[in-house]
């Protein structure tokens, strides 16, 4: 991963594009399982080199019938979780008769999710457990529809990494249980709207939360940055919107963000946190900002 060095506390941010997430699934009527893969064009990487890959234990919604919603699970991974196979578990949720004119997949499963129209709603909790090595995947939301054969997943939203490190000088040890992200206007999580007709991106209800909480990480601070991944929608927030707040052990680090930040579809969002020996005096540390 590319490393910056700052030589006072700061906070940092910086845009970069993902290719865009395309998945691939093949529908086999005759067994009711799907295949799923990354093609090598279209696969995610992060700004690392990171993969996106497929977990043993992902879940997606398939709408073969307007509002019903059935569970599908992996059955098999291959090409190093490139690729998995999914199945139908007994899981369905949901009524209606008449088939929608393609059919929907959604990314990850949930059974209050729903399709009319063309439009998924569905939704995304305010707390996301953290997961080492997952990059956020389990709560970012992914859509799919074909009128043939197979699939092609896309982000609905974005990701924003927070890459957090600290000085040889400061004490040790230096553990974060919580990263907060809170927005003073926009609703950051709640129930979800993903119109398809308009490149899967998916819209918060107005009167959701206005804020995101990555949870249980209780990952001890060193200073090799380490990364932490939060789901958020494609939303540009104004100047003297955002606030972050880093949990930690010994101290709660509260940072008013001053420029606008704008968190677009398919992408990430960086946000660098050093902690300074230079700055540090055993209590809250100081912060610059800047973009």
């Amino acid at each position: 991963m590319k490393r910056v060095l700052l030589w006072i506390i700061g906070i940092a941010v910086t845009f970069t594009s993902c290719s865009r997430e395309e998945v691939t699934a093949d529908l086999l009527p005759h067994t009711d399982d799907f295949t799923a893969s990354i093609s090598v064009e279209s696969r995610t990487e992060l700004q690392d080199n990171t993969k996106i890959l497929w977990e043993e234990d992902d879940l997606v919604s398939i709408f073969a019938v307007t509002m019903h919603n059935r569970q599908y699970r992996v059955k098999s991974l291959s090409e190093n979780r490139r690729s998995a196979t999914f199945t139908k578990t007994g899981v369905y949720s949901g009524s209606g008769d008449n088939a929608p004119a393609a059919k929907v997949a959604l990314f990850p499963y949930h059974v209050d999710a729903r399709l009319n129209d063309l439009k998924i709603t569905t939704y995304t909790p305010s707390e996301q457990p953290y997961a080492s090595g997952k990059y956020g995947l389990d709560y970012s939301l992914m859509a799919a529809q074909t009128t043939g054969s197979s699939f092609s997943f896309k982000n609905t939203g974005a990701l924003m990494r927070f890459n957090v490190a600290k000085d040889e000088g400061v004490p040790e040890p230096y553990t974060l249980q919580s990263i907060r992200i809170e927005s003073k206007t926009l609703a950051l999580a709640g129930k979800v709207t993903i119109d398809l007709s308009t490149d899967n991106k998916a819209i918060v209800a107005e009167d959701g939360p206005k804020m995101i909480t990555l949870t249980g990480i209780n990952t001890k601070i060193t200073t090799e940055a380490q990364s932490f991944y939060v789901a958020l929608p494609a939303v540009t927030f104004p100047a003297n919107d955002l606030t972050f707040t880093f949990v930690f052990d010994e101290m709660t680090k509260v940072i008013p963000y001053a420029a606008s930040l704008t968190a677009r579809q398919n992408s990430i969002k960086s946000i660098i946190y050093n902690i300074s020996s230079e700055e540090f005096t055993g209590e809250t540390p100081g912060f610059d900002t800047e973009e």
